[in-house]
């Protein structure tokens, strides 16, 4: 099977528009894998695919044998933007996004446009859309959103999850922005929170840390 050199180069402009519009999200919420990262995963993504068909085509071996080992490479990849921050793990959605767009860039190069184009659908929906409901989502069940604006400090991670362990809540997620110019940092947490807690001792507790600006808990 001779693909050519249009539909190949087709299909690696597509997957890298596809990999660099993740990579735009993550980006912007100053993640260690951003528009670069997965720009670039996805493109390699669809080339080795698109060269292990035409190996495949050409020398009669199974082109699922060479692609397969994609899926080990980006294992490797997102394991590298997962690490434990004080009483939180940091970067699991990074890394299953950097999964993800392995697999719309073997799609792309495979041929399967629809697919692709769906699975970016819905890796940006969980991404941008859940994130905002999910604490909604979870009012019924103890659960808290937090945003904390504070002093960008050293330490201040640390001094702000202590307070979390005190008050006895657990962090199902954890993000925070950086403005350098401002020297300020945007925290936002979802807490699961102890029976009959009050979001109003939660913040109190927080205005505590020197550094803290404003705080806001629902």
């Amino acid at each position: 099977m001779d693909l050519g050199s249009g539909v190949i180069f087709l299909r690696l402009l597509l997957s890298a528009l596809l990999g660099g519009i993740v990579g735009m999200e993550r980006e912007w919420r100053n993640q260690p894998a951003g528009l670069r990262t997965h720009l670039i995963l996805s493109l390699g993504a669809a080339l080795t695919t698109v060269v292990s068909l035409e190996m495949g085509s050409r020398t009669g071996s199974d082109p699922a044998r060479i692609a397969a080992n994609i899926v080990t490479g980006i294992g490797f990849l997102g394991a590298g933007v997962i690490f434990r921050y004080g009483i939180s793990v940091r970067g699991l959605t990074t890394a299953a996004s950097i999964w993800t767009t392995g697999g719309i860039g073997m799609a792309v190069g495979a041929g399967v446009y629809w697919g692709a184009f769906v699975a970016t659908g819905f890796l940006l929906l969980s991404l941008v859309i859940l994130r905002r409901i999910e604490p909604l989502l979870m009012s019924g069940r103890g659960s808290r959103s937090v945003h904390i604006s504070a002093r960008s400090t050293p330490g201040l991670m640390k001094d702000v999850e202590d307070v979390f362990d005190g008050f006895g809540a657990t962090v199902n997620s954890l993000d925070f922005r950086r403005d350098h110019s401002l020297g300020r940092i945007e925290i936002r947490a979802v807490l699961d929170t102890p029976p009959n807690s009050r979001p109003v001792d939660l913040a109190n507790a927080l205005r505590q840390v020197e550094e803290i600006i404003e705080v806001e808990v629902r």
